[in-house]
């Protein structure tokens, strides 16, 4: 349902108009953002919004204005109201809705769980786009939120998740099929410390020295493709990746191409 907007009249409608600012005036709103303390009954003047992940306390945001999010993970939104002598306003006397602009659309995916109680799922893609948290009726009590969703945040993955990774890296990096105590231990290495962590053990191992680090850079690539995202580069991906790897930036190319969507949607196909 689309937010209430202010629609301009015409002037022979002027006096009727002041006259009906002036009765709204003498009665106060059910909800104001600008509450007076000698109001005798509760309104609610202002909203606390704070965010928890699965399994974490929730966490206030401090300006209230911006909300940094990993890809591919989920949070609850919290919505609380306040009356005009900061106690909690019932909830069941609140109505909270959330309206994203379009660019929330590629981003995420918000489900309402119960009143002032919001799930935000986040895609594999990186961007930024507002939120207005407003109440039905009411132009005086609102809130913009930005958010903003990171592939780089990644907190963590689940055991199927760093398994997938870690065989993908023994394609990619040794250009091999890792055997299941290599691959268990590779996984647990990026569950413990993350993905950089594991790639950078792999590029200093003696297996890797021996058989891979004389490869020419193309070959490098060739494989990194093949074995991370299974298929050939592209052209595009030849001219984005070439340098790096001729001067010796290897690492920060197997990290991005398993930040990027295309990984992490392939990973989302195969892991359930």
């Amino acid at each position: 349902m689309p937010r209430p907007r202010l629609v301009p009249t015409r002037p022979i409608v002027l006096p009727c108009l002041i006259l009906v600012s002036i009765l709204l005036a003498l009665a106060p709103p059910a909800t104001a953002e600008h509450c007076l303390d000698e109001w005798t009954a509760p309104v609610a003047c202002h909203m606390e919004i704070s965010v928890a992940a699965k399994g974490e306390r929730r966490a206030s945001l401090i300006d209230g204005r911006k909300l940094e999010l990993a890809s591919r993970s989920t949070v609850e939104l919290f919505v609380d109201p306040y009356d005009q002598w900061d106690r909690r306003f019932p909830l069941d006397r609140f109505e909270v809705r959330i309206e994203p602009d379009r660019r929330c659309r590629d981003l995420l995916t918000i489900t309402r769980r119960e009143e002032g109680r919001f799930q935000i799922e986040t895609g594999a893609r990186d961007g930024a786009c507002d939120l207005v948290l407003w109440v039905p009726g009411n132009l005086n009590l609102d809130r913009e939120l930005t958010v903003e969703v990171d592939r780089g945040r990644r907190a963590g993955y689940s055991r199927e998740e760093a398994g997938f990774i870690a065989m993908a890296l023994y394609r990619g990096l040794l250009g091999r099929e890792g055997e299941p105590s290599g691959v268990d231990s590779a996984a647990r290495e990026i569950q413990r410390s993350g993905i950089a962590s594991e790639v950078r053990a792999m590029l200093r191992s003696a297996e890797y020295a021996r058989n891979r680090s004389a490869l020419d850079p193309m070959a490098r690539i060739e494989d990194l493709y093949q074995g991370l995202l299974g298929r050939r580069p592209d052209n595009a991906g030849v001219r984005h990746y070439l340098d790096d790897v001729r001067r010796g930036g290897i690492e920060g190319v197997v990290l991005d191409i398993l930040r990027s969507p295309e990984f992490e949607d392939r990973m989302a196909a195969q892991v359930r």
